[in-house]
């Protein structure tokens, strides 16, 4: 039978699993094909799968109530509507849908941002999560120097830290509501939530190799 960490770790893997895109028709030299090759090329930093307390790394990439705040107050600033906002808009743009064939063929169910006023749309050029997309990838420069000024030098530390709470399957609420909710938990809290720790969300759906007829 496996341990628990094991089992974690597994529950990880599953939904968590990292997906590539193909470019679409970018010119060479282009600012989207330099975009593009650094999506390809970057890889976060190597860090072990476990912790030295058998639990998976993943339990560290929890946000603040603070950072969700700040969130909500970027996506009011580019554009969004922060007091009808959904959850589930917030990640992947204004009425996005998901398209059980697009799943089935591409391995996501979503096509790209349908505004700009999302978090996939901010961390289109690293093709990775809001996570890594914040703490390390070289086009999230612009974010973090706004984080060093919102919380200070430390803002990491203040930002996302191991999970004290689990939030997930939130999609449905207003993001406004989902914001509020937290304010309620103690000082130092970080909660774990989808929309900050899965590995890559794509911007535009894979071109599947073999595509249907």
């Amino acid at each position: 039978m496996e341990t628990r960490p094991a089992a974690l770790l597994a529950l990880f893997r599953v939904r968590l699993r990292p997906r590539r895109i193909e470019p679409d028709n970018l010119e060479p030299g282009s600012r989207g094909a330099a975009l593009q090759e650094t999506a390809e090329e970057w890889q976060p930093a190597p860090e072990p799968e476990l912790l030295a307390d058998g639990a998976p790394k993943q339990v560290l990439r929890a946000a603040s109530p603070e950072l969700m705040r700040w969130m909500l107050r970027k996506l009011g600033s580019l554009g969004a509507d922060v007091k009808t906002l959904k959850t589930h808009d917030a990640v992947h743009g204004l009425d996005a849908k998901w398209q059980a064939k697009l799943h089935k063929e591409a391995g996501f169910g979503y096509g790209p941002p349908t505004t700009q006023a999302c978090i996939r749309a901010m961390t289109a050029p690293g093709q990775t999560s809001l996570y890594y997309f914040l703490t390390q990838h070289p086009a999230g420069e612009h974010l973090r120097a706004e984080l060093r000024s919102e919380f200070g030098d430390d803002w990491q530390g203040k930002c996302f830290g191991r999970a004290t709470h689990f939030l997930s399957h939130s999609w449905g609420m207003p993001f406004d509501g989902f914001v509020s909710a937290l304010s309620d938990a103690p000082a130092g809290s970080f909660v774990w939530n989808d929309m900050c720790a899965p590995p890559s969300m794509p911007v535009h759906p894979p071109v599947h190799p073999h595509p249907a007829l």
